[in-house]
């Protein structure tokens, strides 16, 4: 089961809910995005395979405890491989 802390609408701290809850009630998160460019100003984008969508370079849910720097290594590493 994944966890999320959840804050208020002023960045307050609330707690810890399961993901599915924090989406079912719309409760404040954090999340993570990672954009990818080169030195010419070309951005990279994903094709998700499952919905052939074009996304972020990586992103992701801030899993409860952990740190944005923690979760943008974690979702890099996971979505594409690097870090």
């Amino acid at each position: 089961m994944e966890y999320l802390d959840i804050y208020d609408e002023n960045g307050k701290f609330l707690g810890s809910e399961e993901r599915s809850k924090v989406h079912k009630e719309a409760l404040w998160h954090n999340t993570v995005h990672c954009w990818l460019y080169d030195s010419e100003g070309n951005v990279y984008f994903q094709i998700r395979k499952d919905k052939k969508k074009l996304y972020t370079t990586a992103s992701g849910h801030v899993k409860s405890g952990e740190t944005i720097k923690e979760a943008f290594g974690r979702e890099i590493k996971e979505e594409i491989g690097m870090m």
